[in-house]
Order: C-alpha cells, then sequence, then structure tokens
C-alpha cells in the first residue's frame, strides 16, 4: 500500500516537473518563443505609454515602485496569513491548529525561494544569461527615473527573469485559496497580485517574467509541497516539538 502511495507520488512528480519545462521550452524556443516576445513587447508599450497621463501618474507609478511598497506587500502577506491561522476549512494541512499553519506556511513560501534561486539562479549563472528589463532593451519607452529624481524607486533591470517577488505573492495567493477560505483566496487576489503591476507599468520586469517565470516556480514549489508529503507533514511536527521542547 506504501509502495504503491509512493509511486503515485513519484509519477505526479515527474509529471509537473516535466509540464514546468515544457513551459520554459514553449518560452525559449523560436518557434513559438516570437509569439510570447510579441506580446512582450505590447504590454510593455501599452501600459509604459500610459505614463503619459501627466505628474500625478506618473508620481504614483513611481512610489508603487520604491522598495517600501514591497514590504507594504509583506506586511499584507503577513495580515492574510495570520487571519488564515485562525479561520479556514477543516482539511488545512497539519489539523488546521494556528502553529502549524504558520510553520507550514513559511515551510512552503521557503521552498518558494529555493526553488527560484536553485532552478533559475543556479541555471542561468551556469548558462551565463541574464535577461535584462524593457526599459534598457527597448527604444521609445518612458525611462520615469528620468523625469522624477528627488527619490529612488526601480525601473530597470540587469536581471529581470523571473519576477520573484511576483512568483512569492503568486503562490502566497494560491496557498490561501487551497488551505484557507473561498474569501480569503478572493482577499488575497485583490489585495496581493495588483503589487505586481507597478513593475510592469515602468519596465523593471517584462510580462513573462511574471507570467512564465512565476507559472513555472508555482508549478515546482506545489509539485514539491504537494509530491513529497513528509516536507509538509514531518518537518512542522518536528518543528512545534522543539518549540514545546524550549517552552517547557
Amino acid at each position: 500500500m506504501i509502495h504503491e502511495q509512493n509511486k503515485k507520488y513519484i509519477i505526479r512528480f515527474t509529471i509537473f516537473t516535466l509540464l514546468s519545462f515544457l513551459l520554459l521550452f514553449l518560452w525559449v524556443t523560436p518557434l513559438t518563443g516570437v509569439y510570447f516576445d510579441r506580446l512582450d513587447n505590447y504590454v510593455y508599450y501599452y501600459l509604459n505609454s500610459t505614463l503619459e497621463s501627466g505628474k500625478t501618474w506618473q508620481l504614483f507609478w513611481a512610489v508603487t515602485n520604491m522598495r517600501i511598497f514591497d514590504l507594504a506587500g509583506g506586511l499584507l502577506v503577513l495580515a492574510i496569513l495570520l487571519f488564515h491561522m485562525y479561520t479556514g476549512k477543516k482539511n488545512v494541512p497539519n489539523n488546521a491548529i494556528p502553529l502549524k499553519k504558520f510553520i507550514s506556511f513559511i515551510i512552503f513560501i521557503t521552498i518558494t525561494i529555493i526553488v527560484n534561486k536553485a532552478m533559475f539562479a543556479g541555471v542561468a549563472g551556469l548558462l551565463d544569461y541574464h535577461r535584462v528589463s524593457p526599459s534598457l532593451a527597448l527604444e521609445g519607452g518612458i525611462r520615469l527615473s528620468e523625469i522624477i529624481t528627488s527619490f529612488e524607486f526601480k525601473d530597470t533591470s540587469k536581471d529581470c527573469f523571473p519576477g520573484d517577488h511576483a512568483a512569492v505573492l503568486v503562490c502566497s495567493t494560491l496557498y490561501f485559496f487551497l488551505y484557507g477560505t473561498k474569501k480569503l483566496g478572493i482577499i488575497s487576489c485583490f489585495v496581493l497580485l495588483p503589487f505586481i503591476l507597478p513593475r510592469m507599468v515602468v519596465g523593471a520586469h517584462w510580462l513573462t517574467d511574471c507570467l512564465i517565470g512565476s507559472t513555472f516556480i508555482l508549478i515546482n514549489s506545489f509539485n514539491i509541497w504537494i509530491n513529497i508529503p513528509w516536507i509538509r507533514k514531518n518537518i512542522p511536527k518536528a518543528m512545534i516539538k522543539k518549540y514545546k521542547q524550549i517552552m517547557e
């Protein structure tokens, strides 16, 4: 019985891993990659052109690309997590007690970061691949940092793929959808996903940085989380046991 269960996990793990790399292949191969490039260019020029709407609009997007705005997104994730810890479905991981919910989420986000750094940063380093942002790669766009110079914000990147900030927000949102209530998942979409948009408006990220990169990270993070069950079952139990020992 255990052997059959492990076989099921291995098959599912292999399928989802292959699907994630198929997505990358479709993006990089010239036959289909050209369509992603066209979509990238269209979205950049369309969003970036809205910066012509005036000084107030430009100031808004400059502020939303400050590092402190990223911190605000992180605090909102934490706020939603705290709400999730004390509400939700009965079938959430690890018997639904608050501490286990918290630890499970932290472990999952750690997996997300590891997938990002290991699969992308590692491979990119070996291949010496670095993708520059559209604000650096394309001509004719509005470089907001050349207009607003009174404070610093991000509108360029020499290594923009994948959108790691977007990946964490997308993975968090799906996690709350799966393990929280439907209402919590919807709130997460409206609260967290808009934090992805500012980078694309100013040209610090391509659409596919978020669309392809975040989806790849999402698939592999949940693949590890769901199909290597000892991670989501045994590690939280061990950490809680250690916590109780310290608190005694």
